[in-house]
């Protein structure tokens, strides 16, 4: 993903500035978090998606859909978040 500094004052701010920081960090998180809930059918709501806590969500829900393996699981993710990031990076 490619950032770009734009500068225009921040109206809902008494001087108007902006964060720095967190603006290139939110993407790629949503593009995992939607990928993550696209493969699983359904929405981890615990940040951060840590492998234990996708597992722990995994076990409560029942285990993993049929069909689906730990590596088409992972697989599968792994192409989504790229393209994910892919269509992002090109709208930003």
């Amino acid at each position: 993903i490619d950032t770009q500094i734009i500068e225009v004052p921040n109206p809902f701010h008494p001087y108007g500035v902006r964060g720095v920081g967190e603006t290139p960090i939110v993407a790629p998180l949503a593009a995992l978090s939607n990928a993550v809930r696209n493969q699983l059918g359904f929405r981890i709501d615990d940040l951060p998606l840590s492998p234990p806590r996708v597992l722990e969500a995994i076990d409560e829900r029942g285990g993993l859909t049929p069909g689906l393996t730990p590596l088409s699981f992972l697989t599968q993710l792994r192409k989504e978040t790229s393209s994910r990031a892919q269509r992002l990076a090109e709208v930003f």
